[in-house]
This record gives C-alpha cells, structure tokens and sequence, in this order.
C-alpha cells in the first residue's frame, strides 16, 4: 500500500506540475520555441526538490522488487561506482576502451547499467542468436527510452510493419527505378554541389549529400505526382534532422529513469512545436487526391492499369492501409515516415562515410577511375547504367562495403526482448523480458577471425575477389542486421550508394581540406560522420 500511495502522490505532482513546467534552454536546441520561464515553485505548491525524491525513492524501490523476483540465469553485472549514473559516463567518455575492459574481464555476454536501465551487451560470438531471434523488437526498444510515436505525430495503435511490404519491392530493382533514379541523382548534384569550375569545400558533407539523396530518391517513396515537390522533400530530410536534435537534448532525468526522459521530450513536444506532427499534416494533406485518384484508375481500368514503383502504389496493392474505400492515413504516413528515416538519413550517412574515405584513399582513387572508365565504354557518354554494369564494379563494391564496416557503430543493432519469457542463449545466460540488448559491433569489427589481416586498418581491397559483394549478410558483416530480419532495403541502398558514388569519381576530383583522414567522431556508441571540409572541384 506505501508504493501504491507513493507513486499516486508522484502522478499527482507531476500531472500539476505538466501544466506550469517551462524550459528555459529550449531555445539552445529549438529555436522555434517561445522562451519560457521555469516554475518550478508552482508545482503542487512547492519546491520541485520533494517531487524529484519522491520520484528517485520510487524508481529505486520498483528496481529492487524486481531484481528480487529475478532468478534467472543473467549475464553478470559489471560493477559501477555511482548510483543512478551506473555505466553511462564512462560510456559517454571512452565507449571503445569501456568495451574492451568489460570483454576482457567479463567475456562476450555482460549486463551494464545506462539511463536507468539493465542493458544487454553481446559480442561477436553470441550478438548472432538475439539478432536473429524472433521474440526481438526494434523499434519497441526505441520507444522503451524515447517517444518516437509522439514525434511523429502517431498513436502507438497506428504502429505497424512494413518490412514485407519493402522486402516485395525494393529487393527487385528495375532498369525503370535505376534509370529514373540517376536521372534525378544527376540533377541533384547540380543543385546542391554544382559544377565546381573552381575548387568547393564543402562543410557538414552529411547535410548536402541528405539533400541530393532525398530528391534523388523522392519518386520512390512519394511518387511521380510528388517527387518534384520540393517542399515537402526539404520537409522530409529536415524532419531527420529536427529528429537527432531531440535524440540528443540532455538525457538528465534519464539517469533516475528512462520514463522520465521520455516525459521530458514529450514536454518540449507540447511546449513548442513538433516537427513530425508538422510534417505529418504536410503529408496528410497532400496525400488523399494522389490515393484517390490512383484507386479510381485501378477501379476504371482494372488489369489494364499499369502501377508505378513506390510505395504508395506498394501499399494500395499489398492493402496495408486498409480497405481501398476507407484509407486509414496515419498508417500509410507511418510506413513512409520509417521508410523516409532509413532511405534518407541512413543510407546518407554511409555515402556520406564513403566520400570521405575515398577522399583520404588518394592511392586508390586511381583503380576506382580506372574501373569507371572501362564500364563507360559499355554505355553512351549521356546514358545510364544498368543493373549489370553495377554489378561489375567489384572495386568500387568491395570499398563501400569496407567503409561501411570502418565506419560502422560502436554500439549497434539495439532490440528488446518483446516476449513473456526469457530468452535463452546457447551459453546458458538468460535475457529477461523487456530487457534492452545491443551489439558490441566493435568487437566483429575488430576481429582477426571475422575480418581477416589487420581489422583495424581500412583496406579497400578487402573484398576483393572473394564472393562477398555489399549487399550480402553474415556473421561478420552486421550493419544490415542478420536472418530473416536483415534489412530488405539493402539491395536498393547500395545501388544508390554505387550510382552516386560513381558519378562524383567520374566527375569531380575530391580530396580532403586539412589533407588528414579525419578523426571519427564518437558519441555513446554511436559513430557521426565528420564534418570537416571536402574539397570538390570538376574533373
């Protein structure tokens, strides 16, 4: 009855306390938001102090009932010095050499404790069987920590999958798609890089490369009706980066409890303005007269009707968003939003990844030339490549997937055990329900089994002539995921890489402005592409 009293009082607090709460420094990370002063003396009539210890004693008390009723089998807990804080400060510190310790004292499979939380870590030898099982979720171990639902304007009853509807389509690529696509690549460049008569450095590569990805890939998510309109394209890659700005506001109240972060983002949500919600209503309005008009061709012409590659085509086919004649729109929003975030933001960071390594590979920039202009000879100076002429770039193939494994998460592949029971490893260890799991992916990364010679060191000729093209999974190459659960999209994410990669070799020479690879930046994990200037000036 005293815990059942306590956290009555606590949700009291902090439901007064929601309508009077102001944050002072939104403006440091939102400059949308109307400056507000903080009242905290308002809440419940008091000091915000008794609130916070009522919460701390509330979040320690629920912990140690747990771990009371928890007999299981866990991997062990690395030991950590400060209460609430446990392991995060160290892993904000030096994420790399925390890892290493923890492998070596502890092994493959340890717990540690971040945010408020019993995290899961799995290394190389065991990363495999959480991965492929079937009880883990993705995005329910985002929204355990963060409320990606309310960002982007959506009740968690409009969450649904669309990897069949991805691995339909996507994985069969069209002369079409390709075709149409670097046509579009084309004059993406023009715009966001131009001709560089004169040597352009450009700074912050992640943001222009996100806008030359996202014209250059708008007819497929949106569609031929929409792919030009350059509103809501710009919408779109700004949505990613209003994205990470909430994903990196300080994670304080983190410490005492994930939930209470959450409640914090969703605060700032309510206080200010919500780029998903925003971008959500731009989408909702101009989405209905292209469904409409589309199921009234499919309607009149019957198997006459000729569809279009994307995936709202995709969607009225599979019937994913409901019946044809009651379109359920947030559902249908939902799939382009998680289809928007991985085409856009993830697909333009490893190009990103791999301009700049190519940049720094000046000795290799030459075979790279070299292979581009044997395959020119195939085509017409103004065509298009074709599926086939891809394939043949095994140079330029075995370098994306070198740089994609160089460059690759510390921390990575983060899930969350969905299932009523325990997940059982092959070493005995058990993962409780609910549990959050991450792959220690510098540890595949690194090792000399795995990678081969010199893990450390970037070798673009590592897959070379060896039958272990980009687009293929294993144990040893994780960034796409593993199993039936591997990334669908991979398939038309290399293309892509492959298309615009190849047109910046054959068109620009690239180099680096301080002339030193530079340092990657590492932020809890999480590796970010650096924003040092290239330089690109026309061949």
């Amino acid at each position: 009855m005293v815990l059942v009293d306590l956290a009555a009082e606590v949700q009291k607090r902090l439901n007064i306390g929601l309508r009077v709460y102001r944050i002072t420094h939104a403006n440091d990370y939102f400059p949308h938001f109307p400056k507000k002063s903080i009242m905290v003396n308002h809440i419940c009539g008091t000091d915000f102090g008794p609130s916070l210890v009522l919460i701390t004693i509330l979040a320690f008390t629920i912990y140690y009932l747990r771990k009371l009723k928890n007999n299981l089998n866990e991997p062990p807990l690395v030991p950590y010095k400060y209460p609430l804080i446990g392991h995060t400060y160290e892993i904000r510190k030096d994420c790399e050499g925390f890892l290493r310790r923890c492998r070596e004292k502890y092994g493959d499979v340890y717990n540690i404790y971040r945010y408020g939380q019993v995290h899961t870590i799995a290394g190389k030898d065991y990363a495999h069987e959480f991965i492929t099982n079937k009880h883990v979720d993705f995005l329910g171990a985002i929204e355990m920590s963060f409320p990606i639902m309310e960002l982007l304007g959506l009740d968690k009853s409009t969450r649904v999958t669309s990897t069949k509807l991805i691995r339909d389509e996507i994985t069969t690529l069209t002369p079409n798609t390709i075709e149409k696509f670097q046509l579009r690549a084309k004059i993406g460049l023009e715009k966001h890089l131009g001709l560089c008569e004169k040597p352009k450095t450009v700074y912050s590569l992640t943001e222009t490369i996100r806008e030359i990805h996202s014209f250059a890939s708008a007819f497929v998510v949106f569609g031929e009706e929409l792919s030009y309109d350059t509103e809501l394209i710009s919408s779109c890659a700004g949505f990613v980066n209003d994205l990470f700005k909430f994903a990196r506001f300080p994670k304080t109240l983190a410490f005492i409890h994930p939930w209470l972060y959450k409640k914090q983002v969703q605060w700032m949500m309510r206080l200010g303005e919500n780029p998903g919600e925003r971008n959500r209503a731009k989408l909702i309005n101009k989405l209905p007269p292209i469904v409409e008009n589309r199921i009234k061709m499919m309607k009149e012409q019957g198997d006459k009707y000729n569809p279009t590659f994307d995936f709202i085509q995709s969607i009225l086919d599979n019937n994913l968003a409901g019946e044809k004649e009651n379109i359920d729109y947030d559902r249908l929003v939902i799939i382009i939003y998680k289809i928007i975030f991985n085409s856009i933001s993830v697909t333009s960071m490893k190009l990103t990844d791999a301009i700049i390594d190519y940049a720094a590979e000046t000795d290799y920039q030459k075979e790279l030339m070299e292979e581009q202009e044997e395959i020119a000879k195939e085509y017409e100076p103004d065509g298009y490549l074709t599926i086939s002429q891809l394939e043949k770039m095994v140079k330029l193939d075995s370098f994306i997937k070198e740089s994609i494994r160089c460059n690759e998460n510390i921390l990575g592949l983060q899930k969350v055990n969905m299932s009523s029971s325990p997940i059982m490893l092959s070493n005995g260890y058990q993962i409780p329900p609910k549990r959050i799991l991450y792959c220690d992916l510098l540890s595949v990364n690194e090792s000399e089994k795995l990678q081969g010679s010199c893990p450390t060191k970037f070798d673009p000729r590592r897959y070379l002539n060896k039958e272990d093209p980009s687009t293929r999974i294993s144990r040893a190459y994780l960034s796409f995921g593993l199993g039936r659960r591997a990334c669908p999209a991979r398939f038309f994410a290399i293309a892509q890489i492959k298309i615009l990669l190849s047109m910046i070799i054959r068109n620009y020479k690239v180099s680096l402005a301080s002339g030193t690879r530079p340092k990657k930046i590492v932020l809890e994990g999480v590796r970010i592409s650096s924003s040092d200037g290239v330089v690109f000036e026309k061949r």
